[in-house]
């Protein structure tokens, strides 16, 4: 789970948290390791600055990601569902899990629910 704060001024110009969202399933560390990697060519970062968790490497971190939010699963049955997620401002996360693990991207309007199991309709058909 990844929870995003930001520092605010509240009605009486003092320095205040704000909550701005929680994800459930983290796809924002994808994109961050992207990121990271620029900010650290860019300004000539050595390696002290750390963005990869616990792993060693920037290999490691992938693997840590992959099997942290697919597992032992197949990923093409695995979807990341947000509401008009390519309108989204963090639409780069879901990019970036679709280009580095083959991730479907779905709107949430797109899945309907039959009997007990879910159908997930694409413009080809059911998933």
């Amino acid at each position: 789970m990844l929870v995003d704060f930001a520092l605010t001024q509240d009605d009486k110009g003092d320095i205040a948290p704000r909550l701005i969202e929680i994800q459930a399933a983290a796809a924002h560390y994808a994109w961050l390791a992207e990121a990271a990697e620029t900010y650290k060519e860019v300004y000539g970062l050595t390696d002290d600055f750390k963005y990869r968790l616990s792993a060693d490497t920037r290999t490691d971190y992938f693997q840590q990601l992959r099997e942290t939010i697919i597992g032992d699963h197949d990923p093409k049955h695995v979807v990341m569902a947000e509401i008009d997620p390519w309108h989204q401002d963090s639409r780069m996360d879901f990019a970036a899990m679709k280009n580095l693990f083959g991730i479907q991207v779905m709107d949430i309007a797109d899945i309907q629910k039959k009997a007990e199991s879910f159908t997930i309709l694409t413009k080809t058909g059911a998933m």
